[in-house]
């Protein structure tokens, strides 16, 4: 609102614009801070937990949250939590690619060029974890190797399989199953995955 006054006295007749300095939302306070890095990383952590808090109103032991992290950059935000232990899932980009027309999702490029290219920058590791507090695994590994991999994650987490109450209730190999080689399942992309196939290699999931 505050970009839309600006740009709309900027139109405006010379008759009747609001001058450059003119405070369109004069209710607001500003304030000066001035603090240590380790003085904002300590308040901003406790923000973090407070609001965790508020997410956990009976108190349980874990607090899961989606897309707190950049994959690409975790370090410089899982600074700001406290106990945190990330899990980055990634996906063959052959189905990132036919989800997305599937679900006139285009954040990424529609043209699939353009796809690998920005599939690739996004995923230029400008940062890293160490092993013990970031584990990365594929959609298609858990998938195809559930009973392999969930002893991965519990053990990365910490928590013991007996707290596995609900097996299979949320993420079923079964049915998720249907989501993996998307583009086996129509003829109508087969030059676009072609050229992915051929632009990003390694960041295919290999089937055995």
């Amino acid at each position: 609102m505050h970009t839309f006054r600006r740009g709309l006295a900027k139109i405006s007749p010379k008759a009747i614009r609001k001058p450059a300095y003119y405070n369109y939302f004069p209710w607001l306070r500003s304030y000066h801070v001035d603090l240590t890095r380790e003085a904002f990383l300590a308040i901003t952590q406790e923000y973090m937990e407070r609001l965790c808090r508020e997410l956990n109103p009976q108190d349980k032991p874990y607090v899961v949250l989606d897309q707190l992290l950049s994959p690409a950059n975790p370090a410089r935000y899982a600074r700001y939590v406290k106990d945190l232990k990330t899990i980055i899932v990634d996906r063959d980009p052959r189905d990132v690619y036919i989800h997305q027309l599937n679900h006139k999702d285009h954040v990424l490029p529609v043209d699939p060029r353009e796809f690998c290219v920005v599939y690739r920058d996004n995923r230029k590791a400008i940062s890293r974890l160490p092993e013990d507090e970031c584990l990365y695994v594929t959609f298609e590994q858990m998938v195809c190797h559930y009973d392999e991999y969930v002893p991965r994650v519990l053990d990365f987490v910490g928590i013991s399989e007996k707290n596995h109450v609900d097996r299979k209730k949320f993420f079923d190999p079964q049915r998720s199953i249907r989501n993996t080689k998307l583009w086996e399942k129509t003829d109508r992309h087969r030059e676009a995955v072609a050229i992915i196939e051929r632009e990003l290699p390694d960041m295919l999931h290999e089937y055995e």
